[in-house]
């Protein structure tokens, strides 16, 4: 059976440019049995874009007959139902606009809405995330309620969302947004709102974030956002090819000083140079950034690629990681932000979690995975 770095660089070649070349094209043509590649392609939901890559590159001839039916059927699947996810994302934007309710897109629905793909079937669209201003969830909520949607799951008071609503045969969920991101005191919505650029499509006006916001907004919710991603060395392969899209699109339009420095006060410096790097050699992104990596970066784009490759070595390295997540650099400041110094905080954090955590939930929490 093929082995997960196999597969993994089979999935990776098409998603570069040109579909990775004629060094790709050797490495497809020697596979007998694409079952592997596909497996792991349907698992990090990149299978559409695998393909559109092929198509765009002129290469889809490359791979047997069977898979291309097969990934060309995945494919469609996904368009017609991106144009289904397409309108209904239109017919509530232009509900909330009638109702003085203003929206920036997020995510994948703006990725699609605002043409960040070339082939619209390439991206794969689970929900449709919108931010709205705190003082206009009213207004918002009885938009969701005229229009049939209901709350799935509501969310804790101090999330950066309010609900998750649904509504019987569309086919997404709709992510009502207050803040950006779970971590305000690093990316907040306060600042993102004034740098937003207006959008229209189909006479429906919505806002979209800034290609510095777009790009902040990505790298906060794949390395920070939730448990940290970047605590766990773990990379998404969808979350990265939108990451190497976005770059590429937006090219210079993107303040990478004030993308790192961002990142450089929270002590995340290595997180941006390590998923740049790992886009890199990956995905064949060309380097962004004006310095080079740094040791520190490049070890950890290694061992991030390495268990990607090999998913036991993240399994081993699960007590380390949810370690590292605990006494992050920015929650503890969030938690903390009148104790001076790291080690005191660190000091506190532990002293607290001891005092609220019996010797068995320590344990459990140590080796839960992400």
């Amino acid at each position: 059976m093929m082995s997960t770095a196999t597969a993994l660089r089979l999935v990776a070649d098409a998603l570069q440019p040109d579909a990775g070349g004629v060094a790709a094209a050797v490495r497809r043509s020697r596979v007998a049995d694409w079952t592997s590649p596909l497996i792991f392609a349907n698992e990090n939901l990149v299978a559409t874009a695998a393909y559109a890559g092929l198509v765009a590159a002129g290469r889809s001839h490359e791979v047997p007959d069977d898979v291309r039916e097969y990934l060309a059927f995945l494919h469609q699947h996904n368009t017609d139902r991106n144009e289904v996810v397409r309108g209904q994302a239109l017919e509530l934007l232009r509900a909330f606009a009638e109702a003085g309710v203003d929206v920036i897109l997020l995510k994948g629905v703006h990725s699609l809405l605002a043409g960040l793909y070339a082939d619209p079937g390439a991206r794969m669209v689970r929900d449709i995330d919108v931010l709205i201003r705190p003082e206009k969830i009213e207004p918002a909520l009885a938009v969701l309620e005229r229009l049939g949607y209901s709350i799935m799951v509501k969310y804790d008071a101090d999330q950066h969302a309010y609900a998750e609503f649904g509504r019987e045969g569309v086919p997404c969920a709709v992510d009502l947004h207050l803040e950006i991101v779970d971590v305000p005191h690093v990316f907040s919505a306060r600042d993102v709102w004034p740098r937003s650029l207006p959008l229209s499509v189909d006479g429906v006006p919505f806002r979209i974030p800034s290609p510095t916001d777009a790009l902040l907004h990505h790298l906060i919710h794949a390395q920070i956002h939730y448990r940290g991603g970047h605590y766990w060395a773990a990379i998404e392969l969808r979350q990265l090819m939108e990451f190497a899209t976005l770059v590429r699109r937006h090219g210079s339009a993107i303040d990478w000083r004030h993308v790192e420095e961002v990142f450089n006060r929270q002590g995340l410096g290595t997180a941006v140079q390590s998923y740049a790097l790992v886009a890199e050699r990956l995905l064949a992104l060309p380097w962004p950034l004006a310095g080079r990596p740094t040791l520190a970066a490049s070890l950890h784009a290694t061992r991030s690629i390495a268990q990607l490759r090999f998913p036991l070595l993240k399994t081993a390295l699960v007590p380390w990681s949810n370690l590292r997540a605990a006494f992050a650099h920015h929650r503890l400041s969030a938690l903390y932000p009148r104790v001076d110094s790291e080690f005191g905080r660190m000091l506190r954090h532990t002293l607290q979690f001891l005092r609220k955590t019996d010797p068995r939930a320590f344990v459990t929490r140590l080796i839960r995975e992400r």
